[in-house]
């Protein structure tokens, strides 16, 4: 009878064990004896792992499409601040006299350029769009295999260009100083674009293209090129009577601001006299006023750009919107505005206005 006995008891512990069972099921399942109850929301978290996505949340009380905007501008954001940084250390990196020169006003556009190029790449995580206590909020996303993938792309055609434009200047000839300053400016810019998207793939992925060091070894190479014509290159300039007639500026303080910054961009004005094989850049400082509480006072400079063997000539014209200053009276207006004219700020204005002709890019 024993063993009997033994069985029984065995048999209530394994229904026991069964009923627990069943009870735990139906905990996690949200039903019960008595019906059902609030079903838990178990769907897991979506995570970005570092190594494999850039996030950022953002969160709005207007609207889910603020939210989204402002998350997608939060990513963009992080890759703008790399770019920055990478920016100024190539800039900073440079210590050799006139090429540092060179460098930085080639950074004017570099510094220009430091958004996203492929802001497309940004996407919503859709599942994050919520609405909580009059807040919505979203999650943005960028992949990084798939930007690399983009930028990849877009790096390898501007270098492919690059160096066909490089082989360009080799071809112009050595006394077409327009020729050289159009094919040199298009090799500028591949280069510009190449160097863009090496940057973007270094915030993105930590790393770059190993033919990059081709490209850079390209890009040394144009400019020594545009050195030794720049070496070459026997500029002058004058500065012309203000208009209108009878009004006066520091003439001396401008005339060293123009030098200066040319000279910046490697060029060296011999002179204000047009001469056999030079060039003379003549400018006249121009003054515009308005206002009727006041006076505001617009200051540019128009002039010319001549070949002085030929005779050929160009009409340039420099204004900058900052080229502004308001008084009380004329004197105190054109003053200001006077002020505003540097060897910083007329760089990016020269660059504009010579560099069709002239290789000062």
């Amino acid at each position: 009878m024993m063993p009997q006995r033994m069985m029984i008891s065995t048999s209530r512990y394994f229904l026991a064990a069964v009923v627990l069972l069943m009870t735990a099921a139906m905990v996690v399942l949200g039903t019960g004896c008595g019906g059902s109850s609030p079903a838990v929301n178990s769907a897991p978290q979506k995570t970005f792992p570092e190594s494999e996505y850039l996030v950022a949340t953002g969160v709005s009380a207007e609207s889910h499409e603020d939210a989204e905007q402002r998350a997608r501008n939060a990513v963009a954001a992080q890759v703008h601040s790399s770019l920055e940084s990478q920016t100024e250390t190539q800039v900073s990196s440079v210590h050799d006299g006139r090429q540092e020169t060179y460098l930085s006003s080639t950074s004017l556009q570099m510094r220009q350029n430091v958004s996203f190029s492929h802001g497309e790449l940004i996407h919503i995580d859709l599942e994050s769009r919520r609405e909580k206590d009059g807040l919505y909020h979203a999650v943005a996303y960028l992949r990084r295999s798939e930007a690399a993938r983009v930028l990849h792309q877009d790096y390898q055609a501007a270098s492919t260009n690059l160096a066909r434009a490089h082989g360009g200047v080799q071809e112009v000839d050595a006394d077409d100083l327009p020729g050289f300053a159009a094919a040199y400016g298009e090799a500028r810019s591949h280069f510009l674009v190449a160097n863009q998207r090496v940057m973007e793939l270094r915030a993105v992925t930590g790393s770059r293209p190993a033919q990059f060091d081709q490209d850079i070894n390209l890009w040394n190479d144009l400019q020594n090129h545009r050195q030794e014509r720049l070496d070459d290159l026997r500029l002058s300039f004058e500065l012309l009577p203000v208009i209108p007639a009878g009004d006066k500026l520091d003439m001396a303080h401008l005339q060293q601001e123009f030098i200066q910054s040319l000279t910046d961009l490697g060029m060296t004005v011999r002179g204000d006299e047009c001469g056999d094989g030079e060039y003379l850049l003549a400018l006249q400082p121009r003054l515009h006023y308005q206002g009727v509480i006041g006076v505001v006072c617009r200051l540019d400079f128009a002039g010319t750009l001549t070949e002085c063997s030929t005779g050929d000539t160009w009409n340039l014209l420099l204004e900058d919107a900052d080229f502004v200053g308001e008084g009380a009276n004329a004197f105190t207006a054109r003053h200001l505005a006077e002020d505003k004219v540097t060897q910083d700020s007329l760089a990016p204005l020269l660059i504009d206005a010579l560099g069709a002709n002239l290789p000062v890019h």
